[in-house]
C-alpha cells in the first residue's frame, strides 16, 4: 500500500470513529449516515466540524464535507465544498440548488447521454426534471431513464450501506517509550477503552466482539478477540474484556511499543440492548457520566486510575 492509500485508511479509520455507517465510494470519498448523532450534536453542521477537526488533528490534512438528506445531493455539495470546507443542502431546498446545475453533474450524464438530453432541449437539471419520464426511458432505455429522472427531482432513497463484514471501531496508542509490566499495561487499556466507548457512545452503537492488538518492541503484532454474551459499550464491560484477552499473552515483562483495542460486528445500541451481570448502581453511574460528558466533553470524566498523582491531589 502507497503512502496515498495508507493515509486514505488513517481517514477511514478517523470517521469511524464518529459513526460506523460508512459507505465508501472511492479511496477519498465516503458517504456516512450522521442520523444516530443527533442526541449529541445541535445540528448536521457541528457534526461536519467535529469530522474535519479529527481528521486535520489526527491525519494532518484537510477535508471537505457536503450536507444533505440524499447521497446523491450530498455527493454534489461535497465537490462544492472543496478544497476545505463545508456544504450544507437544507431539507427542502434541494431542488433550489440542483436544478440550476449543468447537465454533466447528474449521476449517469456521460458524452453519449449528454447529446441525446440536448437534442431533448436539456442544458440544465432542471431541464431534465421538466422531461416527461417515459421521454428519457425511450430515449435513453428503462433503466437510465427513470435513474436520471429521479436524480434530476431529487429523488435518491438509497441508503448508506456500510457492505459485506463487520462493521468495526476500534483505537489504539503507539508509545513514545515502550510499556513493561501488566499493572501498566492494564492502565493504558483502561485508557483507551474509555476512549472506546466515548465514540461507540456517540455513534450509539455497541460492538459484539472485543479485540486488543499488542505491538512488541521488535514489532512483531499480535491479536487476541473474544465474543461475550452481550454486545459491549461501557467502558468497564471493554475493559475487562481486553484485560482478559491481555492475560492470555502472557506479556510478563516484554516491553510493549502499541496497544489497541476495538470492537466489531457493531449495531444499533438499542437492538443490541440485553440484560447483563450489571447491578442497577453499576448501571445509573455509568448513566449519569454519560450524561456529563454528552453535556461537558469525554474529558469531563475519567476513570480515577488513568489519573497521575498529581492530577488527583488537585
Amino acid at each position: 500500500m502507497g503512502r496515498y492509500g495508507e493515509v486514505s485508511e488513517q481517514v477511514f479509520e478517523t470517521l469511524r470513529g464518529v459513526t460506523p455507517t460508512m459507505e465508501r465510494l472511492s479511496v477519498d470519498e465516503a458517504f456516512l449516515d450522521i442520523s444516530g448523532l443527533r442526541r449529541h450534536f445541535e445540528s448536521p453542521l457541528l457534526v461536519a466540524r467535529e469530522m474535519r477537526t479529527r481528521i486535520r488533528t489526527e491525519v494532518g490534512i484537510p477535508a471537505s464535507v457536503g450536507l444533505a438528506a440524499r447521497k446523491f445531493i450530498s455527493k454534489l455539495a461535497s465537490e462544492d465544498a472543496k478544497p476545505d470546507g463545508i456544504h450544507l443542502v437544507p431539507a427542502g431546498r434541494e431542488l433550489a440548488y440542483l436544478h440550476p446545475m449543468p447537465l454533466r453533474r447528474l449521476w449517469g450524464v456521460g458524452q453519449a447521454t449528454y447529446a441525446a438530453l440536448e437534442e431533448l432541449g436539456a442544458a440544465t437539471i432542471g431541464d431534465v426534471a421538466k422531461i416527461e419520464s417515459g421521454i428519457l426511458k425511450a430515449r435513453l432505455g428503462p433503466s437510465l431513464g427513470r435513474h436520471l429522472s429521479q436524480l434530476s427531482r431529487g429523488i435518491d432513497e438509497r441508503s448508506v450501506t456500510s457492505g459485506g463484514g463487520a462493521k468495526s471501531v476500534s483505537v489504539e496508542s503507539t508509545f513514545s517509550r515502550d510499556v513493561v509490566g501488566t499493572e501498566n499495561l492494564e492502565r493504558e487499556l483502561l485508557r483507551l477503552s474509555d476512549r472506546l466507548a466515548g465514540r461507540l457512545r456517540r455513534a450509539g452503537v455497541r460492538g459484539r466482539t472485543v479485540e486488543i492488538k499488542v505491538r512488541y518492541a521488535s514489532f512483531e503484532t499480535v491479536s487476541r478477540s473474544v465474543t461475550p454474551p452481550n454486545a459491549v459499550r461501557r467502558t468497564h464491560e471493554i475493559w475487562e474484556h481486553g484485560k482478559a484477552l491481555l492475560a492470555k499473552l502472557d506479556l510478563g515483562d516484554q516491553p510493549i511499543r502499541l496497544l489497541g483495542v476495538g470492537v466489531s460486528h457493531v449495531g444499533d445500541a438499542r437492538a443490541a440492548e440485553q440484560l447483563t451481570l450489571d447491578t442497577p448502581v453499576v448501571r445509573a453511574a455509568d448513566d449519569a457520566a454519560e450524561s456529563v460528558r454528552e453535556r461537558f466533553g469525554d474529558d469531563s470524566i475519567v476513570p480515577a486510575s488513568i489519573l497521575s498523582t498529581e492530577d488527583r491531589d488537585l
